[in-house]
């Protein structure tokens, strides 16, 4: 019996780390399996239950439908906000040594496409959404004036309070220099507290918003720091949440970190929607210095661009310096279909105000849409009812 002790002792060391060992491998293999189910959960809500291996086309219509289902969709609006200084009219095209006081009223106004597709969700659907950019914090006259502004789009359409960056901080301004008869605009914009803008900012209060599922716009991206983790971020909302992106003008010729970032989340499949104007498209997918003139042949020169093979599933490329009667294509895959209807030729020269219109639009009537409706079918009547808000965004002032 002695013996039969001294040898449990003996050997109880061993005995307890095979037992820590089989009930690691045990742990490790029950994780694989929440891990593995967690995964095949995320498809299943992608397609609606189907295998994973149907085509990109059919994983986004899944996801409208279920959109479609939900009872308030949630928009989620990410991107620069801005305070506008506007000066009119702008009687020269040249800066030099001089003094003109033939200026209008100096106006202070809200900027930033992502307020104003959010203002026009309201006007046109009266439909409410999340704002998510960021205000300074300091006591310069441009922040107050901003502050008082945002302050005051709470009482219609706006859910949230922007986030406010540290003390001192300074709003996002942009000088706007219009020429008579609105005939072009230039801009000169100081990001202030935009430049340090990124996920981190928002990330709990977005997760928090589009849990359900929702419609998630970017815009103004190419002025804050959104490019740092924008794969990442935009991975974890895919599976629920219609991306749509419209990054705004490029820099021609210089691809900053922002530009590759964008670059590879449409590679990875990571945007469903992308919103531009043609030259957009065209700096996106061949950057150049050169500035090269408009082409004759619009649907040529897009499926030509769709040959980079970079674009997401559905691209919207709306331009009034377009040649023709058409000024908007769908680009579905690799597919370019003109949209006609309404509003494609009455568009204001210059005016970011129908763009936005625009957008508005085009995504509630995706997620509005027919389900019996292929997504071809879809995209195409959504782009017929963004031509009509084109029309009416010509007649409409916010006030």
């Amino acid at each position: 019996m002695s013996d039969l002790l001294r040898l449990l002792s003996q050997s109880l060391p061993e005995i307890i780390g095979g037992l820590v060992v089989i009930a690691i491998v045990a742990l490790l293999g029950w994780f694989g399996k929440l891990l593995s189910r967690r995964k095949k959960d995320r498809n299943s809500t992608v397609t609606g239950g189907r295998a994973p291996s149907v085509s990109p086309q059919q994983r986004l219509k899944d996801k409208l439908d279920i959109l479609h289902g939900l009872s308030n969709c949630p928009f989620a609006l990410v991107g620069s906000v801005y305070l506008d200084v506007i000066l009119r009219p702008i009687n020269t095209t040249k800066l030099g040594k001089d003094e003109w006081s033939s200026v209008g009223p100096i106006e202070c106004a809200l900027g930033g496409s992502s307020l104003w597709v959010s203002r026009y969700l309201w006007r046109l659907y009266k439909k409410k959404s999340y704002l998510f950019s960021i205000k300074g914090k300091g006591n310069d006259p441009f922040t107050k004036e901003f502050a008082k502004l945002i302050a005051h789009e709470r009482h219609s359409w706006l859910r949230n309070r922007l986030i406010s960056g540290p003390r001192n901080s300074r709003t996002a301004v942009t000088a706007h220099l219009v020429q008579p008869n609105d005939e072009f605009t230039t801009m000169f914009t100081h990001r202030g507290v935009l430049v340090g803008f990124g996920w981190s900012d928002i990330q709990k209060q977005l997760d928090k918003t589009l849990a359900p599922g929702g419609v998630l716009y970017l815009s103004g991206y190419m002025k804050t720091f959104l490019y740092n983790g924008l794969q990442a971020n935009l991975e974890m909302l895919l599976h629920n949440t219609l991306i749509c992106v419209d990054h705004g003008r490029l820099v021609p010729g210089r691809f900053t970190d922002a530009g590759q970032a964008l670059r590879s989340a449409f590679r990875q499949g990571l945007v469903d929607v992308y919103f531009c104007t043609y030259k957009e498209l065209l700096d996106l997918c061949r950057p150049s210095d050169e500035r090269l003139p408009y082409p004759d042949d619009a649907k040529a020169a897009l499926e030509e661009l769709v040959g980079y093979g970079m674009l997401p599933i559905i691209t919207v490329v709306r331009d009034n310096d377009f040649p023709g009667e058409t000024k908007a294509y769908a680009i579905i895959e690799e597919s370019v279909h003109p949209l006609k209807g309404k509003g494609g030729q009455s568009l204001l020269r210059d005016s970011v105000g129908p763009k936005n219109a625009f957008n508005a639009a085009m995504m509630y009537h995706l997620i509005r849409g027919a389900r019996e409706d292929s997504l071809e079918e879809l995209v195409i009547k959504a782009g017929k009812e963004a031509l009509k808000s084109w029309y009416y965004a010509r007649y409409f002032r916010w006030s």
